[in-house]
């Protein structure tokens, strides 16, 4: 496993404070954090985790019933802190687990039709809460998960161009931004 190695002197931690607000923390008996509770002041991003992929309509869904009512309560912070952005994670851990969302985010990526399901449904998703960005959490629990997602999807995964080209599709008609990061080089 890598360190980060970055010289201090480069103070690339000063560009971006990400912090992860989960939606199902309040369903705990106790360390629990209403979005209006978040400390402001050093967080640039927020990502509420997690809305999910619809497994057949490849549409961007609620993980539960009252995880829409706090989407605005997070967005409403960048009232607060200018600057401050909100962003949307999809997928993570559940999407993973066995059940119907397993294979959501490959059968997303198998075809074309489905990728522009998705991406519609996205925009749509993110104007309607006023979401800055999206976190796209495709996680997979061991080589041979990742293995057999790629092969289901025969190789139609999302590459870096495809990204940037979405990307700037994202921003010329919705003024909402993309960012690709390829973390291959730090796994």
């Amino acid at each position: 496993m890598a360190s980060p190695e970055c010289p201090i002197e480069q103070r690339t931690s000063d560009k971006r404070t990400v912090a992860y607000y989960e939606d199902w923390n309040l369903g705990r008996p106790c360390g629990t954090m209403k979005p209006e509770e978040i400390p402001l002041g050093h967080i640039t991003h927020i990502n509420f985790a997690f809305a999910m992929i619809h497994p057949q309509t490849f549409h961007v869904v609620d993980m539960n019933p009252e995880t829409a009512q706090l989407y605005g309560a997070v967005t409403a912070l960048k009232a607060r802190q200018p600057g401050l952005q909100a962003w949307i994670a999809i997928g993570g851990w559940a999407m993973n687990d066995p059940g119907p969302y397993r294979t959501a985010f490959s059968d997303m990526v198998s075809s074309d039709a489905n990728q522009n399901a998705f991406f519609e449904s996205l925009i749509k998703f993110m104007q309607r809460y006023d979401f800055d960005g999206v976190d796209l959490d495709w996680e997979a629990s061991d080589l041979r998960r990742i293995a057999t997602v790629w092969s289901r999807t025969t190789n139609r995964d999302l590459s870096s161009t495809q990204w940037q080209m979405i990307a700037a599709e994202f921003q010329q008609t919705s003024k909402i931004t993309l960012e690709w990061c390829d973390d291959s080089e730090s796994a």
